[in-house]
């Protein structure tokens, strides 16, 4: 067994044997490089735990390891066999943890099926498939760091609402492995990354531009120019500050005429309950019912379905064009009824209950500023800072 400081150099040259020999570190006692007979050098390391047992662990491969980074990575161990600890064992144990991949089927088994709704499931699911898994799904759950998880919002900026849905999977996922014992408690490396900026992507419908629409149905509705249960979707979506899916998926069960109000089982947020006025309630009744469905709009085909979202937001889209108002999704509709909402004066509370939202922060995001507000302000603020500052004492 030589004994030499083992360097780039001196491992290169090495040529396997007959049996496997050992080059011994001269500056690390304990590190050393095995040369078998088929040209395989590995890095290992030979301690003795606090029990007095031998262990003699590899460290990894010439190649895949430099010289340094395995003398690094030798000292380490040395000193945490010094502290007590058994770095042979920690290593036997992470050798038994599971892969992203093979935790990912209990993820959503035991997690994602039991607690979020299909939409969810199905988001999550495409975006596994699609970015964590290729990237991550060799790896080991518990040998994560923070920079991983960093340099993967990095490469997936140009997409920032994607790589941000990404990283609230992630981060369920890692706290899953914390709460099932598979990772030490608080080692979650998503925590404290920073989520990538994204832009504002639902413009607001200005109140001339509402104003445009509104005409454009009537009018639809008087010739029959548009698919009708679009045209009524569209007004009660406005109506409602709903999102659109609550509106499709209506069902005629869920509305009490009597005491005015709706009540959806279920929506993003949970079970939610509206109350509609005197002119909603007449435009619900003047929607007819079709027999053997259960839905306000059923399929155009099959009356055992609700009405198609592609089909939906083809209409709206086609009502945007014929109205030369710029393109914006149906989701404007409820920016717009949330902006108005909270220009009528009612209390924020009132505001929340209206469009369901259940944190005053989301229902901000959902109320913008409109030009002609401000410009009023300018003249109000001017004439105030006048009569301060000018007036009669």
């Amino acid at each position: 067994m030589p004994k030499m400081k083992l360097t780039k150099r001196v491992v290169e040259i090495a040529q396997p044997g007959l049996s496997d020999y050992e080059l011994r570190d001269t500056e690390v006692p304990g590190f050393l490089c095995k040369v078998t007979p088929s040209g395989r050098k590995v890095f290992m390391v030979q301690y003795r735990n606090v029990s007095g047992r031998r262990r003699k662990p590899a460290i990894g491969q010439f190649g895949q390891l430099t010289v340094d980074q395995a003398r690094a990575v030798a000292q380490r161990w040395i000193s945490e066999a010094a502290g007590g600890l058994d770095p042979s064992i920690e290593r036997q144990k992470r050798r038994g943890s599971p892969t992203v991949l093979q935790f990912s089927e209990m993820f959503f088994s035991r997690h994602v099926e039991v607690n979020n709704k299909i939409s969810t499931q199905k988001g999550r699911l495409y975006r596994f498939k699609r970015a964590i898994l290729p990237t991550f799904g060799h790896c080991k759950i518990d040998e994560f760091s923070r920079q991983d998880i960093v340099l993967f919002m990095d490469a997936w900026r140009s997409k920032p609402a994607l790589a941000n849905s990404m990283l609230n999977d992630m981060q369920s996922m890692f706290t899953c492995a914390e709460q099932w014992g598979f990772c030490e408690e608080g080692s979650n490396p998503c925590k404290g990354v920073k989520r990538n900026r994204q832009s504002k992507t639902t413009r607001l419908l200005t109140a001339k531009e509402m104003k445009r629409v509104i005409e454009h149905l009537d009018k639809s509705e008087l010739e029959n120019l548009l698919y009708p249960d679009c045209v009524m979707a569209i007004r009660l979506q406005l109506a409602f500050a709903a999102r659109a899916s609550e509106i499709i998926a209506l069902e005629w069960d869920w509305i009490n005429f009597e005491s005015k109000c709706v009540v959806w089982p279920d929506s993003k947020t949970g079970s939610m309950w509206k109350p509609f006025s005197s002119d909603v309630a007449g435009l619900l009744l003047s929607i007819p019912r079709k027999e053997g469905s259960k839905y306000v709009f059923p399929g155009r085909r099959c009356v055992n379905k609700h009405l198609n979202f592609a089909t939906y937001h083809r209409v709206w889209k086609r009502i945007l064009s014929e109205c030369e108002v710029p393109g914006v999704g149906t989701h404007g509709l409820r920016h717009r009824a949330a902006t108005d909402i909270a220009n009528s004066g009612v209390p924020l509370k009132v505001g929340m209950a209206l469009t369901g939202h259940r944190r005053l922060t989301t229902f901000m995001r959902y109320v913008h500023v409109e030009d002609d507000q401000v410009r009023r302000a300018v003249n109000v603020m001017a004439e105030q800072r006048l009569n301060a500052y000018h007036g009669e004492e």
